[in-house]
C-alpha cells in the first residue's frame, strides 16, 4: 500500500478536507478520534471510481469465485481482497460485495496467532489488518452482528499486537492511523490507537 497516501487520508478523512492537504495533518490526536468516531461509513476508497478502471474490471472479474490463496501468499490475497473491495466500493454491485466477503472472511480465518502473527511476520500480519479494516468499513453496514465479529475479532489482535511494537517503522504507523480511523467508533482501543500512531505518522509524512 501507499504508505504516506494512506495516513494523509486517513488524517483528512477527520477534518473533512481532501487527502491533498497535509496542512491538515497537525490536528491534535484526541480530536482526530472524535472525528472519526462520527464519520459515516464508508470512510474509505473515495477514489474507487476513478481507480476501477477497465483493466481493474477485468482483472477482479476474472478470479470472481476463484480459489483463495493460502496464509503462504498472504500479500497476495490481501491484495486481491482490496481489489475486489475496490470494485464493489466503486459500483456498488453484489457480485462484488459477494466476493469481498467471501474473500475477507478467509483472512479474517487465519489464526492471528498462527504463521501470519505479528512476531513471526510482522509485515504480512499489518497488510492482513489493514486489509480488514478496509473490509469492515466498506461492508460493515450490509453484514450482521455475527460477521462482523468474525472480522473485528482477528483484527483487533492483529492491530494490538501492532500497537504494542515498540520498533514501529513509518510504514506501520500509517497503517495503525489509517486502522484507528476506520474502527473508531466501533472498536473502544481504536482511541489510544489513534492517540498514539496519528501524531507520529504526520511528523514521519510531513
Amino acid at each position: 500500500m501507499h504508505n504516506k497516501r494512506i495516513v494523509l487520508i486517513a488524517l483528512a478523512l477527520t477534518a473533512g478536507v481532501s487527502a491533498a492537504g497535509p496542512a491538515q495533518i497537525e490536528t491534535p490526536a484526541a480530536r482526530f478520534h472524535e472525528r472519526a468516531a462520527h464519520l459515516e461509513r464508508p470512510r474509505s476508497l473515495r477514489d474507487a471510481a476513478a481507480l476501477h478502471t477497465a483493466d481493474h474490471a477485468r482483472e477482479v472479474d476474472a478470479r470472481l469465485g476463484g480459489a483463495r490463496l493460502p496464509e503462504t501468499r498472504a500479500a497476495e490475497e490481501a491484495r486481491r481482497t482490496v481489489a475486489v473491495l475496490r470494485a464493489y466500493a466503486a459500483t456498488g454491485e453484489e457480485k462484488y460485495f459477494a466476493d469481498s466477503l467471501r474473500r475477507v472472511l478467509h483472512l479474517a480465518a487465519w489464526n492471528p496467532r498462527g504463521g501470519t502473527a505479528h512476531a513471526r511476520a510482522p509485515q504480512d500480519s499489518r497488510t492482513i489488518a489493514w486489509t480488514l479494516a478496509l473490509a469492515y468499513d466498506q461492508l460493515s453496514p450490509l453484514l450482521d452482528s455475527a460477521q462482523r465479529n468474525l472480522i473485528l475479532s482477528p483484527l483487533r489482535v492483529r492491530t494490538a499486537d501492532l500497537y504494542e511494537d515498540v520498533t514501529l517503522d513509518a510504514d506501520s504507523l500509517a497503517a495503525l492511523a489509517a486502522i484507528a480511523t476506520l474502527l473508531a467508533g466501533d472498536v473502544p482501543e481504536a482511541k489510544a490507537w489513534a492517540q498514539y500512531a496519528a501524531p507520529l505518522a504526520a511528523k514521519f509524512h510531513n
